[in-house]
């Protein structure tokens, strides 16, 4: 089994927390690899994937402006906003307020 530094990436809490037009999403990644960004509604659907791709080491900041994959606007409520690498996830939670 490869030995895992406990932290190869970060998520930030997104920016403006609740937001309503639009909110920003900050990332570090510390040894590049495949990177998903994927945000859910409360019961497990995907509504948005704005990143799918291999990504170098950096610092990342992505917008999302409250619409899902088909570009309409998603409805008021929480929302979780997943980050994985190399299929290692973690999550925070992001309240839309329209």
């Amino acid at each position: 089994i490869p030995h895992l530094r406990p932290y190869n990436f970060l998520l930030y809490q997104n920016y403006p927390n609740p937001f309503n037009s639009s909110t920003h999403i900050f990332f570090q990644i510390y040894k590049g690899g495949d990177v998903s960004l994927e945000i859910y509604n409360l019961n497990g659907q995907l509504v948005k994937s704005l990143i799918n791709k291999k990504h170098k080491e950096g610092r990342y900041d992505l917008t999302w402006n409250g619409e899902d994959d088909k570009d309409n606007l998603v409805s008021s409520g929480i929302y979780l906003i997943e980050l994985s690498l190399n299929q290692i996830k973690t999550v925070k939670k992001v309240i839309l307020a329209r």
